[in-house]
């Protein structure tokens, strides 16, 4: 900013000075000029003054003006003094001819001034002769010497002295200009706007004032753009890493740190300190080599499983410059695992399903065969079709469950005493648990009221409580209890069946999956039952686990809030 102002200025106040050394050049000659025009005015004067008294003197003209110059000789005994005649008789000292013809002349040359007046005389014509050598006319003219450099020197210096007044304002000024905008630079404020009286220097300064605030308000809004920017790309479900022409980081949003795994993302790293990946590292450095695009999906351990869609970008800011690199890592961990669990389904569905129909069909083309002679075979063939298309609408229902909770529909909120529920759902099984001399009991605090969906709340109770009644040996028990904690209540089942092996007690909650297949079938299970039951937990802001020991039986835990806020699946 100070050399931008400096150089122009310098420049402009060296034009000036010489402008003004021009100026005063120019006056002393004119003082010159002027000064020399009077003085040879006033010689001629003289000179004219001292010629006209020869026609005083009363005698004849050789005597006349012989006498006068005699007589005024030893005055002017320094100037070179004559008398010319007309006829060419001449009188004292003629100091040059070049002017015979002329009446009057004052021809100065570098010895002095030379006067040549004429004279016309009854007696006599001619002309009268002077000349005044330089020194004569410098100690005859000396105060007026004095007088005339003395005004040249005094307006000289007093244009000096203004100038450089003006010069100190000027500059005292722009030294305030500049003062004024590295404030506002250093301190991000505005520009304060101060006249001083001057139209050119007021509208300078004004402009100055509306370039700044309009440049500030620009920076605001760049400002306010780029933390809007920052904000989305921390916030993105999307690995953001911007690397530099030399393999540094400038950019690294939380998620690419995260699934990277890089607790503190420090930038101006090279992505080799930073990124643990080879494959990654590999893709990167292709795409600084060869400045293309390039797409993949990798697979990551650090320190868990990920696969991550890659895409490298090649970025140049300006033709000529080295390319800047963008990685973007999209986690698709969850999709692969959502696509393996839908083929899962789809091939479990279609597996759960083909054995109920390949029996209905299989008996029916018995019957069909002729079985129905035979009433007992065909009773029980019947009785066996009625069974698989019972499973085979247990299978549907399930799926229909199933999918709507996960399908996000609004549900229904109602405050309901699950005391009672429970007390309810229990009563309701007792007869089947009778039936296998299974021995059920409830224990729930008084009182206890929630807010919540009551269909899959009572739905999530009735498939717990029929898995441990189908999974508990005879003589077995299942107890169900319920207690609050805190804004929340914990609901237990237990039972005294199989158990579940550790390795298994994650995998249950998988649709289809089956502890004993052989033993879920001849139960009457379709394998979709703890899938469901998790899906309606989870979207009621709940959770839900289990406990289990081979040979000892579950407790599966529930764990629901008091007030659920959730008005969707």
């Amino acid at each position: 900013m100070s050399q931008s102002v400096t150089f122009p200025v310098r420049r402009k106040i060296r034009l000036v000075y010489g402008m003004l050394l021009l100026l005063i050049i120019l006056i002393a000659l004119g003082f010159n000029d002027q000064s020399y025009r009077w003085m040879n005015h006033y010689l001629f004067e003289q000179t004219k003054n001292e010629g006209e008294r020869i026609e005083q003197l009363n005698l004849p003209m050789e005597q006349a003006l012989e006498s006068d110059l005699a007589k005024e000789l030893p005055v002017y005994k320094r100037i070179q003094r004559g008398v010319q005649l007309l006829n060419g008789t001449t009188y004292g000292e003629i100091p040059s001819e070049r002017y015979q013809d002329q009446d009057e002349a004052i021809k100065r040359d570098r010895d002095g001034v030379l006067i040549r007046v004429p004279f016309n005389l009854p007696q006599a014509q001619g002309y009268y002769y002077q000349f005044y050598p330089n020194y004569v006319l410098k100690n005859q003219f000396q105060k007026e010497y004095w007088l005339r450099y003395g005004m040249i020197g005094l307006i000289g210096l007093g244009l000096v002295l203004l100038f450089m007044v003006y010069r100190y304002l000027i500059v005292q000024w722009i030294q305030s200009l500049v003062v004024r905008l590295q404030n506002t630079m250093e301190e991000d404020g505005d520009y304060q706007y101060q006249p001083v009286g001057y139209p050119a220097m007021d509208r300078l300064d004004q402009s100055i004032h509306q370039l700044v605030h309009t440049k500030h308000e620009e920076v605001s809004e760049l400002h306010s753009k780029l933390n809007q920017l920052q904000l989305l790309i921390n916030h993105l479900n999307l690995g953001v890493i911007q690397l530099d022409p030399s393999g540094k980081v400038v950019l690294m949003n939380p998620f690419a740190a995260r699934l990277l795994a890089i607790d503190t993302p420090l930038l101006h790293q090279h992505y080799q300190v930073l990124i643990k990946s080879r494959t990654l590292v590999e893709m990167i450095q292709q795409t600084k080599q060869h400045e293309v695009t390039l797409h993949r999906e990798i697979e990551l351990y650090v320190p868990t499983f990920k696969q991550i869609d890659v895409t490298i970008l090649p970025d140049r800011l300006k033709k000529g410059d080295r390319p800047m690199m963008l990685v973007l890592l999209y986690d698709i961990t969850a999709v692969r695992q959502l696509e393996t669990v839908q083929s899962e389904f789809v091939t479990n569905a279609s597996h759960e399903l083909r054995t109920p129909i390949t029996a209905i069909k299989g008996f029916t083309e018995t019957l069909l065969s002729g079985a129905l002679q035979d009433e007992a075979a065909a009773y029980q063939f019947v009785e066996i079709i009625d069974r698989e298309a019972n499973r085979l609408e247990l299978i549907a229902n399930d799926i229909l469950s199933l999918a709507q909770a996960e399908r996000g529909e609004e549900l229904a909120q109602e405050t309901f005493d699950l005391a009672e529920s429970i007390s309810m759902i229990v009563g309701n099984f007792q007869p089947i648990a009778e039936a296998k001399a299974i021995q059920i009991a409830s224990k729930v605090d008084s009182s206890i009221t929630i807010t919540s969906h009551r269909p899959w709340v009572e739905q999530i109770l009735i498939n717990l409580i029929d898995n441990a009644i189908k999974y508990s040996e005879e003589n077995g028990q299942v107890a169900v209890n319920c207690r609050r904690e805190a804004e929340t209540v914990v609901i237990s089942i237990k039972d005294t069946g199989y158990g579940i092996a550790p390795e298994e007690q994650e995998r249950i909650f998988e649709r289809f999956y089956r502890v004993d297949k052989a033993r879920s079938r001849h139960s009457g299970g379709t394998g979709l039952g703890l899938s469901i039951v998790r899906h309606m937990v989870t979207s009621l802001s709940g959770e839900i686990w289990v406990d289990s020991q081979l040979g000892k039986g579950s407790t599966f835990f529930i764990r629901l809030p008091i007030n659920d806020r959730s008005t969707h699946i």
